[in-house]
């Protein structure tokens, strides 16, 4: 552990991304922004920390995503890998013109109505897991709660059969792992075997219903059309990938980390427990404290640009810190502490912003909303049994390993 009273800027990126990463990164944010808020890195990628920079970079049409153009298909190991090959394609890491496109699509095919439709679906998993925690004492939050059910949401919505459920959260998980700036070969391995099995399910499931429509997503985007123009089944397999993955892993985070904090502030619970009104803005203060995504996915500048009286060139790397923005003092006063009433509206920015703003941003909020109030007013007396923490081994995914509750 670095001392961060004499670190450099260079530091403690490094020690962010070391493995582990820290616990605790706030406070490495906070010492970022204060002497280096726009840091270009010895790695050759700059670092944003500050809200307003970080806001301006994720809207600004001068960055194109990196990951899918610039990073992915450099890689060596490209041609033989089906996961990077895959990360390429992904909507979350493309630009316009074809971002455009498919966006568009997904947004006239993905309705608020079929999320609407989820809540009784959502409700009932919630109850059957509380059940059976009520009848043991307690259960295990991560991986009987906050792991299975956006798996269990998301594939009920795309219309996954029940039976795949469970291999689709192991194939996904193993894309997840695999999302960091450097991939190692044993997770690239990893990733390239749950890539192959989802891309074989996609496509069976694409054939059956191409002659068994249904009323669930897939049938819904296969039917979609904007100015004559459809998804092609490349691009079907490419945006179920994209959905299975970036709808389960987030809320993961959002249900651990927002549990523990709720269960760590016994007056601002009891806040929200008075009032169903404060459901969403509860959400979204815990997603501002603990971004599922500590880092935006890395851009690269288009063209010769600034962002914060910064000049950034063409090709230049960059990263927006989603976690230290959202903890920017200038923008959240007292930025550590959990408010419910706070009267800042500016957004946080753990469902990013711009042309990719989450586009399930509304399924997460109404997923966290359901677990949150269903689990502190069944189980007001809910407690850790294991006081340690076990964070993940991940610099860019905050959550949480496991966490044991008695009720």
């Amino acid at each position: 552990m670095i001392d961060l009273a004499t670190a450099d800027a260079d530091d403690i990126v490094i020690e962010l991304l070391e493995t582990p990463p820290p616990t605790d990164p706030y406070p490495y944010y906070h010492r970022l922004r204060e002497i280096a808020p726009n840091h270009p890195s010895i790695m050759g990628m700059r670092f944003l920390s500050r809200y307003e920079d970080c806001y301006a970079m994720l809207r600004s049409p001068d960055f194109g995503q990196a990951l899918g153009s610039h990073v992915t298909s450099t890689d060596p190991r490209f041609d033989e890998s089906v996961f990077l090959q895959a990360m390429s394609d992904m909507l979350i890491f493309t630009n316009p013109p074809k971002h455009t496109r498919i966006r568009r699509l997904v947004v006239r095919a993905f309705t608020p109505k079929i999320a609407d439709n989820m809540r009784p679906y959502i409700q009932q998993k919630v109850d059957e897991i509380f059940d059976r925690w009520a009848a043991d004492g307690g259960g295990e939050l991560v991986h009987e709660l906050a792991m299975p059910l956006p798996t269990f949401v998301i594939c009920s919505m795309l219309g996954v059969p029940q039976a795949d459920h469970a291999d689709v959260r192991t194939w996904t998980d193993a894309l997840a792992q695999a999302v960091k700036p450097v991939i190692d070969d044993e997770s690239l391995a990893i990733a390239d075997a749950g890539v192959a099995s989802l891309h074989a399910l996609i496509r069976d499931m694409i054939s059956f219903r191409r002659t068994h429509p249904s009323e669930d997503l897939l049938s819904a985007l296969m039917k979609v059309e904007d100015e004559g123009t459809v998804l092609n089944e490349s691009e079907l397999v490419s945006l179920f990938v994209t959905l299975l993955g970036a709808g389960s892993e987030t809320t993961t985070n959002l249900l651990s980390c927002g549990t523990l904090g709720l269960m760590q502030n016994p007056k601002q619970r009891e806040i929200f427990l008075a009032d169903p009104a404060l459901d969403i803005r509860v959400v979204d203060e815990l997603l501002r404290l603990e971004a599922p995504v500590q880092n935006a996915f890395p851009r690269v500048a288009l063209r010769d640009t600034m962002i914060g009286g910064e000049e950034v060139v063409e090709n230049e790397l960059v990263a927006a810190i989603t976690g230290a923005a959202n903890h920017d003092p200038e923008v959240f006063p007292d930025p550590d502490e959990m408010r419910f009433d706070r009267e800042n509206q500016r957004p946080h920015l753990s469902f990013g912003q711009g042309i990719h703003l989450c586009i399930g941003s509304a399924l997460a909020r109404q997923e966290g909303a359901i677990v949150f109030r269903t689990m502190f007013e069944r189980f007001p007396n809910l407690r850790m049994v294991d006081e340690d923490l076990y964070w993940r081994n991940a610099f860019t995914l905050r959550g949480l390993e496991t966490l044991k509750l008695a009720v």
